[in-house]
């Protein structure tokens, strides 16, 4: 939200290409993910410990350590309903935030279990300064005990 045109984000969401075009990608959305059996036979399918979210990221990595490409097929065409999927989860930003520590912890250490911890801490702060100008203008805003209980558990995961 606070910087839209960073490049980390135009490089992540690929913002500088045509998606008309097909192409090599590192990941595509699981929602339109088409595997090989023979290669899923290889290196594993889906991590189970990444229940929700991240495993496909995390299949998309162990893919290329493999020497797998990814590639985007402009024109086979995905209806993808957002949040069908997750809607009878009801919440669902705790299990984001301990499937990314479980990902960044798996294929980075420590060192990435601690920047994924810093990322969801620096997400709460943002949360809370952007909470906090609303009750200062007079406008409603969120409840932040669930989001510091979650960060918490984040903490001692």
């Amino acid at each position: 939200k606070r910087w839209p045109e960073a490049r980390e984000l135009r490089r992540y969401f690929l913002r500088d290409w045509d998606h008309e075009d097909s192409r090599d990608v590192d990941q595509p959305p699981a929602a339109a993910f088409l595997v090989r059996t023979s290669i899923l036979a290889e290196l594993g399918s889906f991590d189970e410990s990444l229940w929700l979210y991240f495993n496909d990221v995390d299949l998309s990595r162990r893919l290329a350590q493999a020497g797998w490409k990814t590639h985007y097929l402009a024109e086979a065409k995905v209806v993808h309903h957002v949040g069908e999927s997750t809607r009878r989860f009801g919440s669902v930003a705790g299990q984001w935030h301990k499937n990314r520590l479980t990902y960044y912890r798996k294929h980075f250490g420590l060192t990435g279990a601690l920047a994924a911890k810093l990322g969801s801490g620096l997400a709460l702060l943002d949360l809370w300064q952007t909470e906090r100008k609303r009750r200062k203008a007079g406008e409603p805003a969120m409840d932040m005990s669930p989001y510091v209980q979650l960060f918490k558990e984040v903490l001692r995961s």
